[in-house]
């Protein structure tokens, strides 16, 4: 017979009394299972690091282009409203474009900020009629 002193790994043991002639053990080698959530384990707490990277990145990356856009909109509605009839059909077309592309901008950077802050519990839940 073989002696082993140490024996590395995680095993399932299971005992059963035997009538009148002791316990029967029985171990089961569940070190690959351990080691398949340890990987688990490691892999999601690298895919949360990533998401929260990932909100932090869209939170700032919100919050840095709003401003730039008010500017654009705030000059674009000074444009308008000063130049606007010293303007030509078509420049008038120009300034409404730029005004309407400025607004759906401004809509996607709410979006954004708003999925951003998803995962942070910072967003009260609101009714809804379906």
């Amino acid at each position: 017979p073989y002696y082993y002193d140490q024996i590395e790994g995680w095993f399932d043991i299971a005992s059963s009394p035997l009538a009148g002639q002791g316990v029967l053990l029985s171990f089961t080698d569940i070190t690959a299972l351990k080691q398949l959530q340890a990987q688990q384990a490691e892999a999601l707490a690298a895919l949360q690091q990533s998401n929260d990277n990932l909100q932090s990145f869209a939170y700032v990356a919100s919050h840095d282009l709003q401003e730039p856009l008010r500017k654009v909109e705030s000059f674009g509605s000074l444009l308008e409203e000063r130049c606007g009839a010293l303007l030509d059909e078509q420049g008038q077309d120009y300034l409404r474009r730029m005004q309407r592309a400025a607004r759906r901008l401004s809509g996607l950077i709410r979006d954004l900020l708003a999925y951003s802050r998803l995962g942070s519990g910072q967003q009260s839940p609101t009714s809804v009629s379906l």
